[in-house]
């Protein structure tokens, strides 16, 4: 069960993390750069939960936890990873660093998608 629930969520954001790339990738043919860059920060945020994902299952499988230890653990990364974006958006606001504003906002649109994804595959009654 466990192994089945993180396999999906890893499917899911390996999707996700493909369709960043391929558009990151049409932006470039299109010299569409600084719109590109934005699509290739979703995808290392999406890369960076996979990265998470698999952490935790490790951790978990080898403390025994069970099924509900993978989510409780996983929410955690979703909620205290994007703190310091959130701050440094807050900041660059502040300063009307636009680059920097556009950059965060990326970062936590795809933590929200990323959110979304888990909702769903976890039956949405663990976020």
């Amino acid at each position: 069960m466990i192994e089945s629930f993180k396999n999906t969520l890893a499917d899911k954001l390996a999707d996700i993390k493909k369709q960043y790339q391929e558009k990151e990738d049409a932006l470039k043919k299109d010299s569409r750069e600084d719109e590109a860059m934005f699509e290739k920060i979703k995808a290392n945020i999406a890369d960076i939960y996979l990265s998470v994902l698999d952490l935790s299952y490790e951790q978990v499988k080898a403390s025994g936890g069970d099924l509900e230890t993978l989510k409780e653990r996983f929410v955690s990364f979703l909620d205290s990873i994007p703190q310091s974006w959130a701050a440094s958006l807050e900041d660059a606001n502040e300063e009307d660093d636009f680059e920097t504003v556009y950059k965060e906002k990326a970062k936590l649109k795809a933590v929200e998608k990323i959110k979304n994804i888990f909702e769903k595959t976890a039956g949405g009654n663990n976020v």
